[in-house]
């Protein structure tokens, strides 16, 4: 996501080059956040409510860092 705004690690040939984790956890708590809003019930959550909430940004913000940090499938 941050990569449309900051392109601070794109090197002087063009190339990207792997982004600083700061931004790496930036673009992550962002998708996390997004999945936490999605997950929020219309009135005021509950004990439950909130622990789908919590759910959902945990295994978001994990995926995302995993993908950031380019996790591939062995061969």
């Amino acid at each position: 996501m941050l990569d449309m705004i900051n392109r601070s690690h794109t090197n002087p040939k063009k190339k990207n080059t792997r982004k600083p984790w700061k931004w790496m956890l930036a673009d992550s708590l962002i998708v996390g956040l997004i999945a936490t809003v999605a997950s929020m019930p219309s009135t005021i959550p509950s004990v439950a409510e909130c622990w789908v909430m919590f759910k959902a940004f945990l295994g978001s913000f994990i995926f995302q860092v995993a993908v950031e940090r380019g996790l591939k499938r062995k061969k």
